[in-house]
């Protein structure tokens, strides 16, 4: 088996970070398109792969004490599901690698935000753990550097513009603000120590040129996270001052046009990868439970942090468990979304044609370490059901209510349906977050009961209001905790809120009367009423009636233009707010 193969395997089966139709066995010569791509993405050629080193074992070690979670998660650096064990009963430590603020997030970045921000709800809302999540935000970096020479801005400004505007599109996406947002800005004498002590501790050296670099070689341990042989990533830098070219820098020496700060080793800036272990070492110390990012951070900036931080406090496990969630693509194009590549959407455009809940439905339809295509045709099919649950959970209310009168409800059948929904979903998200099982679980319980609603009746029969009420309840609340912001009527918990409910139903309570008048208008208000109703004789009572019902249809296009939504049925009509 020739090693590239190998790269492109394990690629596919762990990091999911490419489509299946890209990825195929390589030929002799070499010549196919996913060797090519690879080959682009990584660099060199391919002489590069070599099969004289194999992998270093990943080293993983399950912690020995701590609070055993119920919990399996696929952890990067086992590259297995393994137990989800805490340091401490109830609490898990999270750092999150932030936005490197120098132009507007895509789509490509929510995804990623969002599905962490489902496995921190999971935790709070299932599984009763605290979560204190830390969000590295990085404010000096080369392309805030570039982008404030180019617009003539200072760095400063560029980085505090596209920080507040990341964190107003997270706002929108209803993800759960950080427990604290760190900044590099704001660390740059920690850096300097932590530097000092990886250089103490004999793995970094300092270069003429004012730069400090990781000494790889030195280190012996590098190559954990990422799971092929490290020749495959070795690029010509150009940057004579290294001893190997896999070294890296964790202070770069001082560049006409750039700001700069001093330091023990000449004037400079920190390295990119300095920052993060700095900052989640600032906060959590020598070892803490999570750490996360997209699989593009996986090498080199997680490698990296994993080898400084290690050898800054001479350990053996900084991080317990690294996830990594796949890349958002667009469908057609096998490589992720990337400003670099021009083919991104940024979230406030997305957000003018689509909804912050479609887009998480979207998320939850797979796996969170898996790649996700994106298209306006998928969108529509997840934003369809969420249209599926919201309705069922509107019909459920409806019934209960007596405004929805059908056949009698299998109520044994119900219940157990609810009771398998309920296991279903305890079991998913403690298999390492499967929110796609989770949905297939509601949908089970929907179509029973869309099933059940369409049995109209006219007769008086036994109702199950307590049975139906619990299914909504169940979906409702597995929507709340999962994090759609969801506006049905009668959820309000403020009195504008009340009020504005109270208004909403009356107009639509209104529309319906006047709508169910015009489809079934009595024959006593007809004075010229034919002895037998004729076709003509139909046609001329709906042209009599059509200005009441067109007047009910724009009623309800005017309410879904301010995002309420009217849903009629035989005998009644159902409302609710899109979010």
């Amino acid at each position: 088996m020739h090693q590239s193969q190998h790269i492109l395997e394990e690629i596919c089966e762990l990091n999911r970070q490419f489509p299946r139709d890209m990825l195929c066995r390589i030929c002799e010569k070499r010549q196919c398109v996913p060797f090519r791509q690879l080959q682009k993405l990584i660099g060199g050629n391919s002489r590069n792969f070599s099969s004289k080193k194999p992998p270093p074992e990943s080293e993983w070690k399950e912690p020995k004490e701590g609070f055993k979670t119920g919990i399996n998660v696929w952890n990067t650096l086992a590259k297995k599901k393994v137990r989800l064990i805490l340091k401490n009963k109830n609490q898990l430590s999270w750092y999150m690698c932030g936005p490197t603020v120098y132009d507007s997030a895509h789509i490509g970045h929510a995804s990623s935000y969002i599905r962490f921000d489902i496995i921190r709800r999971v935790l709070e809302n299932y599984f009763d753990i605290e979560v204190d999540q830390v969000m590295g935000i990085t404010d000096i970096d080369d392309k805030i550097i570039y982008k404030a020479n180019r617009t003539k801005t200072p760095f400063v400004e560029v980085a505090k513009k596209y920080e507040m505007e990341f964190l107003q599109d997270m706002e929108k996406l209803n993800i759960l603000p950080a427990t604290r947002l760190t900044r590099v800005s704001d660390h740059i004498q920690p850096i300097l120590e932590y530097i000092q002590k990886i250089i103490d501790n004999g793995l970094a050296y300092t270069a003429d040129n004012g730069s400090v670099y990781f000494d790889v070689i030195k280190y012996g341990r590098y190559g954990k996270l990422w799971t092929h042989s490290m020749e495959t990533e070795v690029r010509a830098t150009g940057d004579q001052f290294k001893k190997h070219p896999r070294d890296f820098a964790l202070w770069k020496g001082v560049k006409p046009g750039e700001p700069y700060w001093e330091s023990p080793w000449g004037d400079g800036r920190p390295g990119w990868h300095i920052e993060c272990s700095t900052m989640a070492s600032g906060v959590f110390g020598s070892n803490f439970d999570f750490h996360s990012g997209g699989n593009d951070l996986m090498f080199p900036h997680h490698e990296n942090e994993l080898a400084q931080s290690q050898a800054h406090y001479n350990c053996h496990q900084w991080v317990n468990y690294w996830l990594h969630s796949g890349h958002l693509h667009l469908s057609g194009d096998a490589i992720k979304m990337s400003k670099s590549r021009q083919n991104v959407l940024t979230i406030s455009d997305f957000l003018d044609h689509f909804t912050a809940n479609q887009f998480r439905m979207f998320c939850l339809l797979t796996p969170y370490r898996h790649y996700i295509e994106y298209s306006d045709v998928i969108m529509k099919k997840s934003a369809a059901i969420y249209e599926h649950f919201t309705n069922c959970i509107n019909m459920c209310d409806a019934y209960v209510k007596g405004q929805i009168l059908c056949e009698p409800i299998n109520e044994a059948e119900l219940q157990n349906c609810i009771n398998e929904t309920r296991q279903g979903i305890l079991e998913a998200l403690a298999d390492d977050f499967l929110t796609e099982n989770v949905i297939s679980s509601m949908q089970n319980l929907t179509k029973i009961l869309y099933k059940s609603f369409a049995k109209d009746t006219t007769c008086s029969v036994v109702r199950s209001p307590a049975t139906v009420s619990t299914a909504g309840v169940l979906l409702q609340s597995t929507l709340n905790k999962l994090g759609f912001n969801l506006r049905l009527k009668g959820t309000s918990s403020n009195m504008d809120g009340v009020k504005l409910d109270s208004v909403i139903e009356n107009l639509v309570d209104l529309r319906d009367t006047v709508r169910q008048f015009a489809l079934h208008p009595p024959d006593n208000i007809f004075t010229d009423v034919a002895e037998e109703d004729t076709k003509e004789e139909e046609k001329r009572r709906k042209k009599l009636m059509s200005p009441l019902l067109n007047k009910c249809d724009k009623v309800r296009d005017n309410l879904k233009s301010v995002n309420i939504s009217i849903g009629d049925l035989k005998k009644t009509s159902l409302w609710k707010v899109d979010k």
